[in-house]
């Protein structure tokens, strides 16, 4: 296939080339499309001026103007981050433009696809290797018209498949490590393992996940008599939704579908959520997984929901329910190639305005945590220690009432380095290294002795407040020094 028309522009725009790591062509795996998100015709050295304060040089290989003009920015050997797969492994295309209202012109549209087949015939990928920010990450970016509205997304793709002819779909002999063939049982499950960027990477057994026992009501369930959902490919799944049914859990899956399919604010084209787990324990298939259901606004096509029978704003779920959920999940992610860190609650997801999966799963008694608890049991990694699904954790652990103070006291170290930050505890047991922001001596003493025991390597930043913390932090950020071991 021939190269299309690129000018090579890396050495106009800023960059600091010595913090940029380096990778081979056999560690690309997909193709990454954004949106600038502002107006075409905005110099391309100031949104790489821009990208300094967070990388070391412009996020992206590519950059297609509206004209159909194709840069190249940065050589693709080259990753502005290790620690991020979406970026270590990527190819990052940007569009120039904001497609939250309107979509690429037909120029623009015509270069990308232009430029993606050649890229996937380069790295013998396969079209649905084609990914949106959106759909790896919490971002609008290419633009809500990428999955909604016009779906500027199928328009590229049937280009490019064009472009490709009986190449697409093929993508050559290339092996990434992970499972295509959705139709047989797969070998085993992929994940980033911490301690060497992600280059390393360590296999969870499928097989230790056994398909949990589901009592199949798809075909019982009322749909609606014209309304029909979108269907999709297993491949474009890459999040697990966690709900709560908001109503007692004594009202069944009968009468949600029947609420979603005909009450007048809803007329859905049947239930929506895929999995319905009741107090006892028994899983409920309710709804076809080709099927992209209305349950996460704005992100129905990438995602499975799981709802639990009950509202948890005041209580949690039974333990038969957490059981239950932390089987079914384990096995989903095994079945759709799924990572631990993207299973969500549903108020999780941008745009959602809902405390759905109810206020325990995140605050009060935290049941998030003992769903994944029970989601790594089954998977059978709280048996080695030492497999971690994140390499670097910050574990915010402020007084109370001070949560957001301590959230600004470590953006600048955050926008830095972009570890994973949070407050549970759980997640951070997930992580090779954690860095502990606490500002109560005696909770962040049980708190390092827990993690240390999960095999996690711990340092705790001084500090008698937030404002002794925030200096050490911005001291590494400046620095480029994560730890002060290093510093």
């Amino acid at each position: 296939m021939a190269v299309p028309a690129i000018v090579q522009i890396p050495h106009r725009l800023p960059r600091h080339a010595a913090e940029l790591h380096t990778r081979t062509a056999d560690e690309i795996e997909h193709i990454v499309i954004s949106h600038t998100g502002v107006r075409p015709g905005v110099a391309i050295e100031r949104v790489a001026q821009a990208h300094l304060k967070r990388w070391p040089a412009i996020a992206c290989h590519f950059l297609v103007e509206a004209d159909g003009s194709i840069y190249q920015t940065c050589a693709v050997s080259e990753a502005v981050d290790d620690q991020l797969p979406w970026i270590y492994h990527g190819v990052i295309v940007y569009a120039a433009g904001n497609f939250n209202d309107v979509i690429p012109p037909d120029r623009q549209l015509d270069a990308l696809a232009s430029l993606n087949a050649w890229l996937l015939n380069e790295y013998k990928l396969s079209v649905d290797k084609i990914i949106g920010a959106s759909e790896l990450l919490r971002t609008q970016s290419p633009g809500k018209q990428w999955l909604e509205g016009q779906c500027w997304k199928d328009l590229l793709l049937t280009r490019v498949t064009a472009l490709l002819g009986d190449r697409a779909g093929d993508g050559g002999t290339k092996d990434t490590g992970r499972e295509t063939d959705k139709s047989a049982e797969p070998a085993g499950k992929t994940t980033y393992r911490a301690g060497a960027g992600v280059r390393r990477q360590v296999k969870v057994r499928a097989q230790t996940v056994a398909r949990p026992e589901v009592v199949d009501l798809v075909s019982q369930l009322p749909t609606h008599p014209l309304n029909r959902y979108e269907t999709r490919a297993l491949t474009q799944i890459t999040h697990i939704a966690i709900h709560h049914s908001a109503a007692p859990a004594s009202v069944t899956p009968q009468r949600i579908a029947h609420h979603h399919v005909f009450a007048e604010t809803q007329q859905w084209p049947g239930m929506g959520y895929h999995y319905f787990i009741s107090a006892d324990g028994t899983i409920q298939h309710t709804q076809s997984l080709a099927f992209s259901a209305n349950h996460v606004y704005g992100h129905n096509r990438e995602t499975v929901g799981v709802c639990l029978a009950g509202n948890f704003d005041h209580s949690i779920p039974t333990l038969a329910q957490l059981a239950a959920t932390g089987r079914l999940v384990a096995w989903l992610m095994t079945e759709l190639d799924i990572p631990l860190h993207n299973v969500w609650g549903h108020k999780a997801f941008p745009r959602a305005a809902t405390s759905c999966p109810g206020a325990q799963w995140d605050s009060g008694q935290r049941w998030q945590e003992l769903l994944l608890r029970e989601i790594r049991t089954a998977l059978n990694l709280d048996d080695d220690p030492t497999t971690k699904l994140l390499d670097h954790y910050l574990l915010l652990q402020p007084r109370p009432g001070t949560e957001e103070a301590c959230e600004r006291v470590t953006a600048n170290y955050i926008a830095r380095f972009r570890p994973t930050s949070g407050f549970s505890l759980t997640t951070a047991m997930m992580a090779r290294r954690v860095t502990l922001v606490a500002c109560a001596p005696d909770q962040a003493s049980a708190t390092e002795e827990l993690l240390r025991q999960a095999g996690c390597q711990v340092e705790r930043i001084p500090g008698r407040d937030l404002a002794e913390i925030r200096q050490t932090l911005d001291r590494l950020a400046e620095s480029g020094q994560r730890s002060l071991i290093h510093a």
